[in-house]
């Protein structure tokens, strides 16, 4: 296997020698000569640029930028993301040359969207990006010492982050560092980089999102057009997802339209219960602790609601216990929002007061419980949570069938993809989905929102404007089969699966009795097991993992998902000297085909950790690992700490080099037995 080092300074020769290039903020030169190098480069642009700046000499400004693309990328995206933390006439001022300029020289709208992104980007949503961008940089070391180390279990391990950082950049609308993700993704599958180990399939399919991403933000720059090239090349030899498998497509071939296409009118109408409908989704339950929550502070503050991005009214607390929905974002209150502590339908506008919209309101209680801890949610002077649940839906008929869909991901929208969440309870790098669903005739259990429905033994190509306003319904015949699941251990609530290849946009739920789907390959996607009722409820989120694999139906066969138990521990570890740390938030329950339970409520793992020498056959009497019991411990620690073990540190007498580590609960709420394998 060969491994090419970092020893170029240029980022364009990186991209044809590593199989993909370093951000252009990120440059990693060998030696200490080629770093100077690539930082004067900035230093000369930026003292240049100011120098014309002060002189007002605009053509010159717009000729740095030709002559400094890739240094005038990086301090857009400074300039911009300061003027987000906090603007200033000085940040403006840059800001406003640097539109001008980049507007002259490269004829592109890049400056402006990230100038428009930054500005418009929601409290809540800039956290999340944060916290996001500081694992960015870190991986991008990471990624540096495993190129420098000729690690390439280290790589492949950096393809899986990288390519769901960038899905979590995309979902926060960050196209640019999504776009970087995705380059540096392609580069750790590289044929370059891994030799015999490349993956070159994943390396044209994240090469082809990277440039998609850039795309959609106007920034064709020297790494677009190396890229486009490398991108190019490997889909001309056959590689990336045109290099189709006929298991892939829906039995061999295309579905076929049949007839014309049907337009359905659909008529908004909000839901005056939370369980009018089962729904596919983690929250829709009683438990309101872990609905989507508004956050406002005292008499006078306001707040939106983080998933509608820019199409969400304010949220504007006018009294103690008094809320009232801003439409028209004047400063005034329009709508108000009931708070009798009970889960009440509120209806309003959204998306510049042009689309009807409504949630179920609630607020909290004083006597709660958070993961078994008693807890204080009702509003007080200084604070008040606003939790909601989604109620908007749009209904109309398709051949005497009533339809009806939901905007269950909050996204202001009817029939739009699903959408992935940090969301609190979650290990690093998993991410929680929020899906839209629809319901078929009289049934009181909604099925995932998918691009192809099956209507009264009628197969549809559904499209929604994302408005509701229409359904656009295509008869097509297409050829199925039969998908069910199999679940030791347990009895789950839902069990959804994602299309693959020809299936991109299907989405179906799937039983232990069967399931007609189209034939084609597919991928599990999301669940949840619970058991309980009401606050004692214990549930958890299913992810699928690493090594949860596809499954093909071939058109008029059965195939089965098997899940479940036996049930065993992911975790991290470290040895350094005498102390042995493992990672309380890294503790996570996984399942026979390498599926993932995250956000475990109210069943929080507390396994025994067991240690022995590497390659020995004994192992130390097992320590249970603490969790977080108290309020105090909560306020302390942060609440995310409350959904895992903490981490447990041992102190060894006379330790090896290296150990192995296991991790045992003999009987938890929800799972039963769970044991690791000794992990080393």
């Amino acid at each position: 296997m060969k491994f090419t080092t970092l020893s170029l300074a240029s980022l364009a020769g990186l991209l044809v020698a590593l199989g993909a290039a370093l951000p252009t903020d990120a440059a990693a030169p060998a030696s200490p000569s080629a770093a100077r190098a690539a930082q004067n480069t900035h230093d000369e642009f930026r003292a240049k640029f100011k120098q014309a700046m002060a002189l007002n000499a605009t053509d010159e400004m717009a000729s740095l930028v030709r002559k400094f693309t890739d240094e005038a990328v990086v301090w857009i995206m400074e300039t911009a993301e300061g003027i987000s933390n906090g603007s200033n006439e000085a940040l403006e001022k840059r800001m406003a040359a640097l539109r001008k300029a980049w507007k002259t020289a490269r004829d592109s709208k890049f400056c402006d969207e990230m100038y428009e992104y930054f500005s418009l980007l929601e409290p809540a949503m800039k956290t999340e990006r944060s916290k996001l961008k500081v694992r960015y940089d870190k991986e991008l070391e990471t990624y540096r010492q495993n190129l420098e180390q000729a690690d390439g279990k280290g790589l492949e391990l950096q393809a899986v982050t990288l390519s769901g950082m960038a899905e979590a950049f995309e979902t926060l609308g960050d196209m640019y560092y999504s776009s970087q993700c995705w380059l540096l993704a392609g580069g750790c599958v590289s044929e370059a980089n891994r030799g015999d180990e490349a993956d070159l399939d994943r390396t044209a399919d994240f090469y082809g999102k990277c440039l998609e991403n850039r795309r959609k933000i106007d920034l064709k720059d020297r790494t677009y057009i190396e890229v486009n090239a490398v991108h190019q090349s490997l889909v001309g030899r056959g590689y990336g997802s045109k290099k189709k498998d006929p298991a892939d497509d829906v039995g061999g071939a295309e579905p076929v339209e049949e007839a014309a296409s049907i337009t359905v009118p659909m008529e908004f109408e909000l839901l005056q219960e939370w369980d009018a409908f089962e729904r596919p989704l983690y929250t829709s339950d009683e438990l309101y602790q872990l609905w989507t929550g508004v956050y406002m502070k005292a008499k006078g503050s306001s707040a939106r609601v983080a998933p509608l991005d820019d199409r969400s009214p304010s949220f504007v607390r006018t009294g103690a216990n008094e809320v009232k929905v801003d439409i028209d974002n004047d400063g005034n209150g329009d709508v108000d929002v009931p708070l009798t502590g009970n889960k009440e339908p509120v209806a309003f506008k959204v998306a510049g007061n042009s689309r009807d919209w409504g949630v179920i309101a609630t607020i909290g209680v004083q006597q709660e419980q958070y993961q078994g801890i008693d807890v204080n949610l009702a509003p007080s002077d200084d604070q008040l949570t606003l939790y909601l649940h989604p109620a908007a839906s749009v209904v109309g008929e398709l051949q005497g069938e009533k339809i009806r869909v939901l905007d269950d991901n909050l996204d202001g929208k009817y029939g739009s993809a699903p959408r992935t969440w940090a969301y609190i309870g979650l290990s690093k790098e998993n991410f929680c989905p929020d899906m839209d669903s629809v319901v078929i005739g009289r049934s009181k259990r909604a099925r995932p929102w998918s691009s192809m429905q099956l209507v009264d033994k009628q197969w549809y190509r559904f499209e929604m404007d994302e408005a509701g306003k229409q359904l656009v319904a295509t008869p097509i015949t297409v050829e199925t089969a039969t998908l069910k699941y199999k679940f030791s251990g347990g009895k789950p609530e839902w069990i959804v699966v994602k299309g693959t290849g020809a299936l991109d946009g299907c989405y179906f739920e799937v039983t232990t009795k069967g399931t007609e789907v189209p034939a084609g390959s597919y991928e599990l996607f999301y669940g949840d097991v619970r058991k309980g009722k009401k606050q004692q409820t214990a549930k958890a989120l299913i992810l699928p993992g690493r090594r949860t694999k596809a499954v093909r139906v071939q058109p008029g066969k059965v195939e089965t998902i098997e899940l479940g138990a036996p049930f065993a521990f992911d975790f991290d570890h470290s040895l350094d000297g005498e102390v042995l740390t493992v990672v309380g938030q890294s503790v996570v329950v996984t399942g026979s085909a390498g599926e993932r339970y995250e956000r475990v409520w109210n069943c929080v793992p507390q396994p025994e950790v067991s240690w022995r020498k590497a390659g020995s056959k004994k192992g130390s009497k097992g320590e249970e690992m603490e969790r977080v019991m108290s309020s105090d411990q909560l306020d302390q620690l942060g609440w995310e700490a409350g959904w895992f073990p903490r981490d447990m540190i041992q102190t060894l007498k006379n330790p090896p080099e290296a150990v192995e580590v296991e991790l045992t609960e003999k009987k938890n709420k929800l799972f039963g037995k769970i044991n690791s394998e000794w992990k080393d």
